[in-house]
């Protein structure tokens, strides 16, 4: 005979039924839990940018693609979904402008702001967001487009066209300072050939003879200037690789080359028997030499003395030196000498100028750089620095 089972009995089943049914139910909306989860990953790994989802009420992030541990420099392995969205911004108050945008008009798309990587280096972005619901929860939808490069292409065009700037405001300079002084030597050179051309030769040979010594020198003056402008076209054409200079054979080298000019002064030239090495371009750095010292002949005392030396600063740098016992020059002058070429016509007309404009753009692309220490009275101190090793 069976037993009918009591109501006790039925009510356990009835219980254990239900739990039973909520638990597969629990275990239903897990399993489809996960499998939306999945399919999101595989979608948020399939897009070519990086996109974030972010709960609304405090951008903590509840899904990510690898792209942005890239794009933020966090590692793979490390979970993005433990951290807050607007860490990665620069500027908290352009994130919650972002935010408040959304909020407002639904999205956003392409604004430009500034993120920053885990490690704190700044990166610019544009930024889309778009209010979604993700698990029932409100989100935010996040793409990211890196602008590094384009704002670094961009950084560096501003640049390029300043420098584009400088450089056609000095070549227009330049182009008039050189032009002002080829045409002073061409209409000496002009109006004293009309004069020999009119001269009887019996009456007028000293003359003559003086006429021609004046073409000659003014002849000698645009070779000087033609000089200038081929080493200048050098110096601008590119970059020529460093060398140990001989400074001292360099420095006699030189005063060699302006034997001439120091027999005419009657100069006096000391040489320093020991020189410490640096790095340079010897034909260059000679061109150098050849305009301190020249000028130190032609401005210097009288009758001219000039020191060369050299020696090693407290840095990577060696000094070296033209010293004279000329007039000296003040602050102002001092202050003018080395000025680049839309600054030259003061310097010009006292004689330097030129060609210590383009002394100084030599060192300068050599790693060094040029300078005058002078007083009224006691003479001045022409210099030039260079490196004694390469950067690393």
């Amino acid at each position: 005979m069976t037993l009918a089972p009591d109501s006790v009995t039925l009510r356990k089943l009835e219980d254990q039924i239900f739990t039973l049914r909520q638990r597969v139910a629990e275990l239903e909306g897990e399993l489809h839990r996960r499998t939306l989860d999945e399919r999101l990953e595989l979608v948020l790994e399939s897009l070519p940018i990086p996109v974030i989802i972010t709960r609304f009420s405090d951008t903590l992030i509840l899904a990510a693609n690898r792209h942005v541990n890239r794009l933020f420099g966090v590692p793979l392995n490390d979970p993005l979904t433990r951290r807050w969205a607007r860490d990665f911004f620069y500027s908290q108050r352009d994130f919650r402008r972002l935010v408040v945008d959304v909020h407002r008009l639904g999205s956003v798309h392409d604004i430009e702001v500034q993120a920053k990587r885990i490690d704190g280096t700044p990166v610019w972005v544009a930024v889309s967001m778009e209010r979604i619901q993700y698990h029932g929860v409100a989100a935010l939808a996040s793409g990211f487009y890196d602008l590094t490069e384009r704002k670094q292409a961009e950084t560096e065009l501003r640049r390029f066209a300043q420098e584009l700037q400088v450089r056609n405001d000095e070549l227009d300079a330049f182009a008039h300072t050189v032009a002002h002084d080829l045409k002073s030597p061409l209409s000496i050179i002009a109006g004293y050939s009309e004069l020999l051309l009119d001269m009887e030769s019996a009456e007028s040979e000293a003359l003559r003879r003086d006429g021609l010594n004046l073409i000659l020198s003014t002849v000698d003056k645009i070779n000087n200037i033609i000089d200038e402008l081929m080493l200048l076209a050098e110096v601008r054409k590119g970059a020529v690789e460093a060398a140990p200079l001989a400074m001292g054979v360099i420095a006699s080298e030189a005063c060699a080359r302006l034997d001439y000019l120091a027999r005419q002064h009657q100069a006096e030239i000391t040489i320093a028997p020991v020189w410490p090495t640096a790095l340079g371009y010897a034909p260059w750095i000679e061109e150098v030499w050849i305009n301190y010292v020249s000028n130190a002949i032609k401005y210097g005392g009288r009758p001219p003395c000039l020191e060369l030396g050299g020696e090693l600063t407290d840095g990577d740098q060696a000094r070296f030196w033209v010293r004279d016992n000329g007039p000296g020059l003040s602050a102002d002058d001092q202050a003018r000498l080395f000025a680049p070429f839309a600054q030259l016509a003061h310097t010009r007309a006292t004689g330097h100028g030129l060609g210590l404009s383009i002394v100084r753009r030599i060192v300068e692309k050599l790693g060094g750089t040029v300078g005058v220490e002078s007083t009224i009275g006691r003479g001045s101190t022409f210099y030039f620095t260079l490196p004694t090793q390469l950067p690393d």
